[in-house]
């Protein structure tokens, strides 16, 4: 008399995320012997999950001959992709015999998006635009928009219901339900508040664990604003008496104004006699 063993998996070969992927291992003893100390290990893959962890390990005890007894893993598909699920079974004598089965998770894929202005001047109000999108072939709900907005970004407003946190500089869009290929988006307005580069991170999550990042770059400048103000300090003057006119310069910017130059032009019946400034000066017909 020879005992054998035989392994085959039944099962379903594609679900949807979050809904049960059970298999059914069947083991039998085609030979002409008793199959004595027959043990079943499973090795499950990452994207299924089952209550005893990731490695199971059973007893059938003996098969006779003939005998086909089956073993129910009681699977859950929690991540996207191709699992493959692997099975070994052992008995005495050196019987020894492995199978595996492949199950196709089908589950969304968000793509989370960020548009706007890459350069800003202190200041200066831009509006963005947040984008997610079910790049998946699966349906899903709860699906969360998260944008930290940097420090030299001041919020302004946001559509569609967005709450921003002050205190943790987070704006935060519920989007609810997204089916395949499905997309939502949102604007929002910030104010230019720093000189600097700035980094934008936007995530999007869903209830079925998907997560997409992005990010990008706003650099803000600042630009300088000049102002001019003339004061007669004697006003009026009579013919023939000096009169003084102090002119001042100022940057009212948030920027340096460079190769800063000033040219002042005398009212007819006046003449030119000196100047005092931080820099030296031409004069030259009235000017």
């Amino acid at each position: 008399a020879e005992p054998l063993l035989k392994v085959t998996v039944d099962g379903p070969q594609q679900v949807l995320v979050g809904e049960p992927a059970s298999q059914t291992v069947h083991i039998s003893n085609p030979g002409t012997g008793v199959a004595s100390n027959v043990q079943i290990e499973a090795l499950i893959p990452e994207g299924l999950e089952h209550a005893r962890g990731k490695r199971l390990q059973m007893n059938l005890g003996s098969l006779n001959p003939g005998e086909t007894r089956p073993v129910r893993l009681a699977l859950a598909a929690v991540q996207g992709g191709r699992h493959a699920l692997q099975v070994q079974v052992r008995g005495d004598g050196g019987l020894l015999q492995t199978t595996g089965t492949e199950v196709l998770v089908i589950a969304p894929k968000l793509v989370a998006g960020i548009e706007g202005p890459g350069l800003r001047y202190v200041g200066r109000p831009g509006t963005f635009t947040l984008r997610v999108l079910n790049d998946g072939a699966a349906p899903t709900n709860n699906v969360k928009v998260m944008h930290k907005i940097p420090e030299g970004m001041a919020f302004v407003s946001a559509d569609r219901g967005a709450q921003y946190d002050s205190a943790t500089g987070l704006l935060n869009w519920f989007v609810g339900k997204l089916e395949p290929e499905q997309s939502a988006e949102i604007r929002v307005t910030l104010n230019a508040s720093r000189i600097g580069e700035h980094e934008h991170f936007v995530r999007a999550t869903c209830e079925h664990g998907a997560i997409s990042d992005t990010q990008m770059t706003t650099t803000v400048e600042g630009a300088s604003a000049l102002a001019v103000e003339v004061r007669d300090l004697d006003d009026p003057v009579e013919v023939g008496r000096e009169a003084i006119y102090e002119v001042k310069i100022k940057n009212d910017g948030s920027a340096p104004a460079r190769s800063v130059g000033l040219a002042c032009e005398l009212a007819p019946g006046m003449t030119f006699i000196s100047a005092e400034g931080p820099s030296d000066f031409i004069a030259e017909e009235g000017v």
